[in-house]
């Protein structure tokens, strides 16, 4: 239904068949089977865009049940505050996985067997976007997948119980297993706590609050703040980190929408547009260095090595995020 409604811009950006090369994947791959002897017929047949869109649905939706996917590798981006490298799943869920795959193909259950199809059912609108392993994308999966290990757990515990062996022993296997959540649990609470700082900080867009709140304490008179539009919708973060004023906002916005008139499918893709002082555009110091009172934030790569900062902003991990330049007096 997003096609059709209010979110069709974004989610025809975003399918798989609407490419970003325009198809031009396609048309290589049927010039070099024609250059190579393939009679023109069977090259259109072999490579066109449907079979190019069901090969790249089928890699996109099998993907979100690979093990890399599932238990090693996670998410294939740390955008949405997953944490890149551990997967969406424990590793101790695996062969309680498989023993309930075992026990569902055993013994039918209409019921579980309903819960098994809306899981494979969950990841296909997933599969229609670019790119794979986008969690945020099949994050409908979630309520039918623990009701699935729910019942599993159930199961296990049920005919763990059941089984013939000594008090002793039994208790011993509750509390080894136990032990084994604990550590897995802490495990998770130490890589969310402590490491994700460091490991998902580029993907969050760490620095750009930073970088804004500090050019607004030292240079509150600076008659124009460049922001980079390489930093990501970088009004958003003007007018939620610093604040700005929704009544300004509501004014000035609007002749935002010429983007629409040139063609163009989301606001930071035109060439400059502005927020009160704060002009968002590419960085460019030959030209922003004439005029006085001018501040310019962006990455660290977008000026020449010959212009130097007055501040930096740095990641977790000590690398440098944001970088500040001024131009004028203060």
């Amino acid at each position: 239904s997003s096609f059709l409604g209010g979110g069709q811009t974004r989610a025809m950006d975003v399918a798989i068949f609407h490419p970003t090369d325009n198809w031009q994947a396609v048309k290589d791959e049927r010039w070099f089977a024609v250059h190579h002897g393939v009679p023109a017929i069977a090259a259109r047949l072999f490579h066109n865009k449907l079979t190019y869109s069901v090969v790249i649905f089928s890699k996109n939706y099998l993907s979100y049940f690979s093990p890399q996917f599932l238990f090693s590798e996670g998410p294939g981006e740390g955008t949405y505050g997953m944490i890149p490298g551990r997967g969406v799943l424990w590793w101790w869920e695996l062969p309680l996985l498989l023993l309930g795959l075992y026990w569902l193909a055993k013994k039918h259950d209409h019921k579980i067997s309903a819960l098994l199809f809306l899981i494979l059912l969950a990841p296909l609108p997933a599969a229609l976007a670019k790119g794979n392993r986008a969690a945020n994308r099949a994050a409908v999966i979630m309520p039918w997948l623990q009701l699935f290990m729910a019942w599993i757990i159930w199961q296990a515990t049920q005919k763990f119980w059941k089984l013939k062996m000594a008090k002793n022993i039994r208790y011993l296997t509750a509390i080894v297993v136990a032990l084994a959540l604990i550590f897995f649990g802490a495990s998770f609470g130490e890589d969310y706590f402590i490491q994700s700082a460091r490991k998902t900080a580029p993907a969050m867009l760490y620095g750009r609050c930073q970088a804004l709140r500090w050019v607004s304490n030292k240079y509150p008179k600076a008659k124009k703040v460049v922001v980079s539009r390489r930093l990501s919708e970088p009004q958003a973060y003007v007018m939620f980190c610093l604040k700005y004023p929704p009544e300004l906002a509501q004014k000035q916005t609007p002749a935002w929408l010429r983007y629409r008139q040139e063609g163009r499918s989301f606001v930071d893709q035109m060439g400059e547009y502005k927020l009160g002082k704060y002009v968002f555009k590419e960085l460019s110091y030959p030209s922003d260095k004439e005029k006085s009172d001018v501040v310019m934030i962006g990455k660290p790569d977008e000026l020449p090595g010959s212009v130097r900062p007055i501040k930096t902003i740095y990641y977790p991990n000590q690398q440098p995020a944001v970088r500040i330049y001024f131009v004028g007096k203060k």
